[in-house]
């Protein structure tokens, strides 16, 4: 799921993301998820808060059943590309996970 992801469509109310040049997704279904493809009827990552973008900070594996995605990633603004995930809001603005 490291990569850039930008805004592709609007569901459940808030914005979904698709990775740039790989099949991830961010996505929000009763609280925020990731996915390694584009697929919401599962996740990986996932985040408790209701924001409506994805929350910064910590996110976890809670609700996956596997253990094989371990470490869950941290989502934080920044414009260093690193090894996170990152994403582009509607604003433009670059986010790193």
């Amino acid at each position: 799921v490291n990569g850039r992801y930008v805004p592709t469509e609007t569901f459940n109310g808030r914005p979904k993301f698709r990775q740039i040049n790989g099949s991830g997704i961010i996505y929000y279904d009763s609280f925020w998820k990731i996915n390694f493809h584009d697929d919401t009827g599962g996740w990986y990552y996932s985040h408790p808060l209701p924001n409506m973008v994805p929350p910064i900070g910590d996110w976890t594996t809670q609700g996956y059943g596997g253990e094989d995605a371990d470490p869950a990633p941290m989502l934080m603004r920044s414009f260093d590309v690193g090894n996170l995930v990152k994403f582009v809001n509607f604003d433009e603005e670059l986010w790193d996970a």
